[in-house]
Formats: C-alpha cells, sequence, structure tokens
C-alpha cells in the first residue's frame, strides 16, 4: 500500500535540511517517521487493512500528527477528508504545515488541539505513538475509548497503538494486555476488528482497529 510516488528519501532530507532542530528530539524520531521504514509500525498496518475500507471522501482525523508524514501519505492515496491535529508540544505543527505545503499544498490541513477537544464525527480517527503516554496520565483508557466512540460515525474506525509490557517500564505510560484492551473497548461500544503485536527490544506494543457499533 506504500505509495511509490512518494519520495519518502526526499522527504526525510527536507525536514533534516530545513528543520535540523528535529535532531535534538528523541534521537531524531520525527526524522524517521516514514512508510518505509521499520519503526512506523503502526502506519504501516493502518494503510494496509484499514483504508481499502474507505471511501476517499472519508472523514479522518489524525490526533497526534507531528512533521505530518501520514496526512501526506493519505492524501497522495486520494484520502483528501484527511486532517490532523496535535498540542505542538515539539512545535510541530508549523513543521508539518510546511512540510504538507512542500510536497501537496495541503498545509491547511493541519492544526493545533489535542485529543480532548475533538469536534464532529469521524469515518476513521488515528493516534499513533502518544496515546500511551497520554493514558493513564491524563485520563483512564475507559474514558479514552467512550470518547474516540463519541466522535466515531456509526462503523467508523479507531486505530491506534499501546504498550502491553516492557523491559524496564517508564512511570506515567500506560500498559495494558490485549484482552483487557479488547474488553475495556466492548464495554465503550467499540467492536475489536484487528489487532497486531510488535515485539522488538525488549518492548511489546499491540496496534489496535476498534469499529463503532
Amino acid at each position: 500500500m506504500v505509495d511509490r510516488e512518494i519520495n519518502w528519501e526526499l522527504v526525510r532530507d527536507w525536514l533534516k535540511t530545513e528543520h535540523p532542530e528535529l535532531q535534538v528530539i528523541a534521537n531524531g524520531y520525527f526524522y524517521r517517521r516514514m512508510m518505509t521504514d521499520p519503526g512506523t509500525f503502526s502506519m504501516r498496518e493502518a494503510a494496509v487493512n484499514i483504508l481499502p475500507r474507505l471511501d476517499p471522501s472519508a472523514e479522518i482525523l489524525d490526533v497526534g500528527t507531528g512533521v505530518g508524514t501520514w496526512l501526506l501519505y493519505l492524501h497522495r492515496n486520494g484520502y483528501t477528508g484527511a486532517r490532523g491535529i496535535d498540542i505542538n508540544r515539539y512545535s510541530t505543527v508549523p513543521i508539518a504545515f510546511d512540510l504538507l505545503n512542500e510536497f501537496g499544498g495541503l498545509g491547511g490541513q493541519v492544526g493545533g488541539g489535542n485529543l480532548w477537544e475533538i469536534e464532529g464525527r469521524y469515518d476513521l480517527i488515528t493516534i499513533f505513538d502518544c496515546l500511551y503516554d497520554l493514558s493513564p496520565r491524563q485520563r483512564p483508557i475507559s474514558e479514552v475509548l467512550s470518547h474516540l466512540r463519541l466522535h466515531l460515525k456509526p462503523g467508523g474506525f479507531a486505530a491506534f497503538d499501546y504498550y502491553v509490557s516492557e523491559e524496564h517500564k517508564k512511570p506515567g505510560r500506560g500498559y495494558r494486555e490485549v484482552d483487557s484492551m479488547s474488553t475495556a473497548a466492548l464495554a465503550s461500544g467499540l467492536a475489536p476488528i484487528e489487532v497486531f503485536v510488535r515485539i522488538l527490544g525488549g518492548r511489546e506494543i499491540a496496534f489496535y482497529v476498534f469499529r463503532a457499533k
């Protein structure tokens, strides 16, 4: 499902040239958020398993959009109703604006905001590489799931990754067994559709796809 028309090396080089300040954030984390990189576990699974089920006009919201590479991928694959929000913790919103404008004329598709400020309903809500650091620090995962259900259209999808376990657990990070997460989702009106698990370097991370009943 990777769009070969997107030159991800060019995107990465552009980020490094135009925004070298990203190098100090998590050892260049945002430089690695490309669809072709091994670390983009969540984005690849979402692309392969969810997008073919959606109409190109589907309304998609990416929460915690970072520098905008997932949004770029969505739009270049024809999903013109996709937009993203971020809390701008690392000042990535203006970077995402620039990246989307540079590679697709889409700067207006990203803006500031957080999970709890969502308005409207969507066909797909994605949250990659950040939800486990928001919950339980901000609110319990059960509240997160109920909040997502509230903002999904009937039959809409929620897709996110969450830690199952980690050799050296970090204070404040959320961990949840797969069965427990699925049970909590069902209680919130979300039906488990697919689960993918990655075990790497002492970390076990699950990627979930739930569908609103």
